[in-house]
């Protein structure tokens, strides 16, 4: 089953947008542009629902996987952010092999 979003005729899409569906257990996320194609799992019926989440990205952090420990040892880090009263958002990472 396919999903198609698109962004109305004549609507710029903003800059760092991402949009998100649901359907049941199965979540995809892109990048927001003028049309994405979204692939699920094949519904015994379309009466279900469906959910669709737009997110704005407020920060990132680009980091080697190398600065984690293979044991699962948390690393402390902090991604700069752009929102009101917060320049940074701290984080602990932990990298588990399997």
């Amino acid at each position: 089953m396919e999903i198609h979003v698109d962004a109305a005729d004549g609507f710029a899409v903003p800059k760092d947008t991402f949009v998100s569906i649901r359907i049941g257990d199965v979540q995809k996320q892109s990048r927001f542009g003028p049309a994405k194609t979204f692939r699920f799992p094949q519904q015994e019926d379309n009466s279900g629902l469906a959910r669709i989440e737009v997110f704005h990205r407020v920060g990132h952090l680009t980091f080697g996987l190398n600065k984690l420990s293979p044991n699962n040892e948390k690393e402390n880090m902090e991604i700069p952010v752009e929102m009101p009263g917060v320049s940074s958002l701290p984080i602990k990472l932990g990298l588990q092999s399997k």
